[in-house]
């Protein structure tokens, strides 16, 4: 054979094994994208069909959740309601008007890009838990551990009473580029806020109607919300230090530009949101995975997790409006949440680190 003919022939080696191992990474990344599909949509069910995620059995202690039992814990258990303008308070919460929060409101605003206070909440937030897990728990109220709130007598609206919202936060940075539902987790820092929504949300409005008020907006939300990523993708948090200016010096200057930046600024919960629909229509729940958010948004939020325990933080939640006919938006929810601390978030499940958990409680 030929030197030139042997070139050749190793040339073809080279591309045969590159073209391989393209084809090996792409089915790679096929297989986890369709296993990711598979997790989120596969559920197991107990006894009386409330769903629980699969991959949560551990946590759930491997299936003995028992639905037949009445829960041990109630709603807010792990965090206690202060008076609003409560002083010095440490890791409680307290009601906070839906004012302290500017929302869109129109002519135009795509161009103009007007805000101003929302009105009153469509929600009242009842309750509020700070909860630790060693995984990530999606569905909690499944397993069956927290009473919710006692709920109204004779409620027959087609959305159920509660709006549970459970913002997962990291127990540790995860220095990945790259995160996926299945393959990031660890322990988890839980901020539950239970929302009672008003009776007769937007009562003349129907299912086949394009919403025209923020009421109605959230009505569409709660009927659709788990069923199409269009309407699921406007959901919003917001959140307001403020305490800010008088942190002062006890803050990286860093890290303060960019709460000034951001503060009271809205974020969309999208993509690392999941839905899930009590199968006796007494909640909805939606969780916000935090192991999953973005690289640089992991990264401010672990540096601010390292101060939270200084911070008066107003938390709240909107339904985006995008249409002319829409606006102005209005707060689904709102509260104040005093010095977060890590420390004393609750164990759970509470059969796990019981004597952990009888120390905070």
């Amino acid at each position: 054979m030929a030197a030139g003919e042997f070139d050749d022939w190793e040339l073809l080696l080279v591309l045969r094994r590159c073209v391989l191992l393209v084809c090996t990474w792409l089915a790679a990344h096929i297989f986890n994208l369709l296993h990711d599909i598979a997790f989120a949509t596969r559920m197991q069910f107990v006894s009386d069909g409330t769903p629980v995620p699969e991959g949560d059995g551990e946590a759930a202690e491997k299936g003995t959740v028992d639905v037949k039992a009445r829960p041990s814990l109630q709603a807010g258990f792990s965090c206690p309601e202060v008076p609003a303008g409560t002083a010095d308070a440490e890791h409680s919460w307290a009601r906070l008007g839906a004012e302290h929060f500017k929302v869109r409101c129109g002519p135009n605003y795509p161009k103009n890009g007007f805000k101003m206070p929302s009105g009153p909440a469509m929600g009242e937030v009842v309750a509020v838990d700070i909860l630790r897990t060693e995984t990530k728990l999606f569905n909690l109220l499944s397993l069956n551990h927290i009473e919710l709130p006692t709920p109204t007598p004779g409620w027959s609206e087609a959305y159920p009473e509660f709006f549970v919202i459970n913002q997962m936060l990291p127990g540790k940075f995860c220095n990945s580029f790259m995160t996926s539902r299945t393959k990031t987790d660890g322990e988890t820092f839980n901020l539950i806020v239970y929302v009672r929504l008003q009776p007769k949300l937007a009562r003349d409005w129907t299912d086949d109607q394009e919403p025209k008020s923020a009421e109605e907006l959230l009505k569409r939300f709660l009927l659709r919300a788990d069923q199409d990523p269009a309407i699921a993708q406007c959901f919003k948090e917001i959140g307001v230090i403020r305490n800010l200016e008088s942190l002062g010096a006890q803050l990286p200057s860093s890290l303060t530009s960019i709460m000034k930046k951001f503060n009271g600024k809205p974020v969309l919960t999208r993509p690392e949101h999941y839905f899930h629909r009590d199968p006796h229509n007494r909640y909805f729940m939606c969780d916000l995975d935090g192991h999953c958010y973005q690289y640089l948004t992991r990264s401010a939020m672990a540096k601010g997790m390292s101060y939270v325990d200084l911070m008066h933080l107003g938390y709240g939640y909107v339904v985006e409006a995008r249409k002319e006919a829409e606006m102005p938006e209005k707060m689904v929810c709102s509260c104040e949440i005093f010095r977060m601390s890590e420390k004393k978030a609750v164990w759970f499940p509470p059969s796990k680190h019981r004597r952990e958990q009888k120390e905070h409680i």
